[in-house]
């Protein structure tokens, strides 16, 4: 009697584990699930991704993007149609970046940096800088 009622108790006990844990997963959804907010960049501290930390400088489609750095740090440029970082790129202080998707050209201080094929004048960027600390 005793060895029945253990194992009933055992078994409803992990049953209420399992229901609670898929319940709390459930209960904060997944990334894609969550409304897409206009202003949502994907970050993460990694290659791929844009850090926390960095601030949006400047956004736009066509028309050329500029920001002149106040502190040495990284740009990132990012496709906000598709949800995709681009590229980044190390820059001083004092250092000037302009995306030009008009011309498909990126560049530091006027010297290019980057010939992108990939620039799209119907996708819309975002610049986006993180300061060293």
């Amino acid at each position: 009697m005793f060895e029945g009622w253990k194992r009933s108790f055992l078994g409803g006990g992990m049953s209420m584990v399992l229901a609670t844990t898929m319940l709390g997963c459930g209960m904060f959804g997944s990334d894609s699930d969550k409304n897409r907010d206009s202003s949502r960049v994907e970050r993460r501290d990694s290659a791929d991704r844009v850090p926390d930390s960095a601030k949006v400088v400047a956004e736009g489609r066509s028309s050329d993007m500029s920001f002149k750095a106040n502190d040495d740090g990284r740009a990132y440029l990012y496709d906000a149609t598709n949800d995709r970082l681009v590229n980044s790129w190390v820059v001083e202080k004092g250092q000037r970046l302009t995306v030009s998707p008009d011309n498909k050209a990126i560049s530091l201080d006027g010297r290019a940096v980057s010939s992108s094929t990939e620039l799209n004048t119907k996708t819309n960027y975002r610049l986006l800088f993180d300061a060293k600390d």
